[in-house]
């Protein structure tokens, strides 16, 4: 069966996004914030999922929320990063049945705003969980 695992965000730039990485610590894990292999800047974040998140709405609401409460010099470089994402994990197995997520309105038009894109990642089972 199909089962939702994490929500990240995902920021790409021509510039150093360390600043946005330091206004969001306290809320969000940063996985990765440095240079991307191409010579731009990745910045990666993951909220704790461990706060029983079976669906991804409220991860995305969370992450919207972080974003609109930038101080103002993050949410400059917010701006004018070149990509911004937010991935969504499922992890299946080859029985499951379909994937079915509803992004309401409200929250699709909050990442609007923010110009944030949306993605969906689905993770296969390790081998060993089959058997």
């Amino acid at each position: 069966m199909p089962t939702f695992m994490n929500a990240d965000l995902e920021i790409i730039s021509s510039v150093d996004l360390q600043l946005i990485s330091d206004s969001i610590a306290e809320e969000a894990f940063e996985l990765h914030c440095g240079r991307n292999s191409d010579s731009t800047y990745l910045a990666r974040y993951e909220i704790d999922n461990e706060t029983n998140y079976d669906k991804p709405i409220e991860l995305i609401k969370d992450f919207c929320g972080l974003i609109e409460r930038l101080p103002p010099p993050s949410m400059q470089l917010w701006k004018e990063a070149t990509s911004k994402v937010i991935d969504l994990g499922f992890r299946t197995d080859e029985k499951s049945n379909a994937i079915w997520c509803q992004i309401p309105l409200d929250v699709s038009k909050r990442m609007l705003a923010l110009d944030i894109q949306l993605m969906v990642t689905i993770y296969p089972l390790e081998e060993d969980s089959f058997g």
